[in-house]
């Protein structure tokens, strides 16, 4: 079985409204895909269809939140990348391990992922599709950048090895790459006092094990769903 698994917390910032959120994630919930959202307000809210299992969520919630409660923001664009956003962005690597309970592989896709101007709901289906009749068993995702060899991770900027916005997560490795996730970025909060992207922390998990990983060269834009099993960066 594959599963969708989405998630938003709500940080009142200046970047993207919570009704313009809202509307984005109700747009994915609404392909009626078999889907665990973890919403941060009435379940009621994101207009769930039969196949959406709607799931608590909130920014003291998330697992990270403790360890980066006195760090500082990246030094990346004020009204976006604050503490919380990369608390949240983080959060990433638990939803998906929750939402593979209840399932064989997990789909990862932004609540807000209808940002990307002209993305089809169709290029959203004919992927999950393909993930369905051939579930990959390696942590499959999109990345704009190649790497070679083991790479410096410059943790003040995107390191877009990997994209973020999408991930193909075999169920088996759900709990390994979060208890990944969380010991390579509390240690870099630690080690530097402030927050950074989620995609750095993966791609410095990337870079330290490969034999984990298919990487499919993509963009931020429909090729995220698009080239699924292309050719690497």
């Amino acid at each position: 079985m594959v599963t969708v698994a989405t998630g938003y917390c709500r940080l009142n910032n200046a970047h993207r409204s919570h009704a313009r959120y809202l509307e984005l994630g109700r747009r994915l919930v609404g392909l009626g895909l078999p889907t665990h959202v973890f919403y941060d307000g009435r379940p009621s809210e994101v207009l769930p269809t039969p196949n959406t299992v709607t799931k608590p969520a909130s920014l003291a919630d998330c697992w990270l939140a403790a360890a980066a409660a006195n760090c500082q923001p990246p030094p990346g664009t004020p009204a976006k990348d604050t503490v919380g956003y990369c608390v949240v962005q983080h959060q990433k690597s638990a939803w998906m391990a929750v939402a593979a309970d209840d399932a064989k592989t997990v789909i990862w896709i932004d609540f807000g992922i209808f940002h990307l101007f002209g993305l089809r709901d169709a290029a959203i289906r004919e992927m999950v599709a393909k993930v369905a009749a051939n579930p990959p068993d390696r942590i499959t995702i999109p990345g704009c950048w190649p790497m070679q060899g083991r790479p410096l991770i410059n943790w003040q900027q995107p390191a877009w090895y990997v994209c973020g916005g999408v991930v193909v997560m075999p169920a088996d490795l759900a709990g390994w790459f979060h208890d990944r996730c969380v010991d390579y970025a509390t240690l870099q909060i630690e080690a530097s006092g402030h927050a950074t992207w989620e995609v750095n922390t993966w791609s410095a998990i990337l870079r330290d094990h490969p034999d984990r990983f298919s990487v499919y060269a993509a963009d931020h834009d429909e090729s995220l769903f698009a080239n699924y099993g292309g050719s690497p960066p």
